[in-house]
């Protein structure tokens, strides 16, 4: 374990029973920041931000959604079941002012978080976002796949159960050719970073914690991110940026771009000739950036 990773394996119990699991990276008094991971993904997604959090004097809590990773399944979750979550987690560690970084599928869980919390949030931060589908669809381009996999699918709960099973245990069997066949689907930016072999290493083992409970977090993802979000985004006073690749086949890019634009003030920040993972190779800049806003 290096100085910058504070601790892996931190798990509260909540008042239904269920066990919370979080990590936290970076300098243990530095200004927090709440990190949300995607779909699949877990507290492990936030291992890379740990040197640069301790360089900048930040502190990233990072917690499993339940179904993930160390945090036990929540059947029938909503949206909104995770600001009690996250309520539970700022009372245990004694956290007052945060702020907010949502990565990917992590992004509708910051959203709702920062309207909910608003003056508390100093800042937020979202990568890659999975944006409102349910509430923008009409209005966007989406890929028939995005428009099967994000409106449709969820609906189909025991198709969704075989499929993620059967995915599930591919992966367990053989997750190094698992993965480099996954990457051969993703656009040339996104290859090039992924195909590192400490990336590639990093993400295996995310990708294996978040199959704890077999799939069941990322199940219940898949069904939330088809519901209406139900935020009332003018509560959100924080300072907001949103960075998209515009090469991203991952999520919907015109939702992500629409949830931009609901947000007030948020700054929008379109990269072109990028996909959906470029914030592994940008690290320093999100974080920089997210202390910069708090400072504000």
């Amino acid at each position: 374990m290096t100085t910058d990773i504070i601790s892996e394996h931190q798990t509260l119990k909540r008042d239904d029973g269920r066990v919370l699991g979080f990590a936290e990276y970076g300098d243990p008094d530095g200004v927090v920041v709440l990190g949300f991971h995607g779909v699949p993904g877990t507290r492990f997604m936030f291992r890379p931000t740990a040197a640069a959090a301790k360089r900048l004097g930040m502190r990233i809590v990072a917690p499993d959604r339940p179904g993930y990773g160390l945090s036990e399944p929540m059947p029938g979750r909503q949206l909104a079941d995770w600001l009690d979550d996250v309520a539970a987690l700022l009372k245990h560690l004694a956290i007052d002012t945060f702020s907010l970084v949502g990565i990917s599928g992590g992004g509708p869980f910051a959203t709702i978080t920062a309207a909910h919390f608003g003056d508390r949030v100093k800042a937020l931060g979202l990568v890659s976002p999975m944006g409102p589908v349910a509430d923008v669809y009409n209005s966007i381009e989406m890929s028939k796949l995005q428009q099967r996999l994000f409106l449709q699918l969820p609906s189909q709960e025991r198709l969704v159960k075989w499929g993620a099973s059967g995915a599930n245990a591919v992966f367990r069997m053989a997750p190094g050719p698992s993965y480099d066949l996954a990457i051969r689907t993703l656009p040339p930016a996104d290859r090039e970073i992924m195909q590192q072999p400490q990336t590639k290493a990093h993400v295996i083992q995310d990708v294996q914690e978040s199959l704890t409970f077999d799939g069941a977090g990322a199940q219940s993802d898949l069904v939330i991110f088809s519901q209406p979000w139900g935020v009332d985004y003018s509560c959100i006073t924080a300072r907001a940026v949103l960075w998209q690749g515009l090469d991203d086949t991952i999520v919907p890019i015109g939702a992500a771009l629409a949830l931009g634009r609901l947000i007030p003030g948020c700054k929008i920040v379109e990269l072109d000739g990028e996909g959906h993972f470029w914030g592994l190779r940008e690290v320093d800049e999100i974080l920089e950036r997210v202390k910069s806003l708090a400072a504000l």
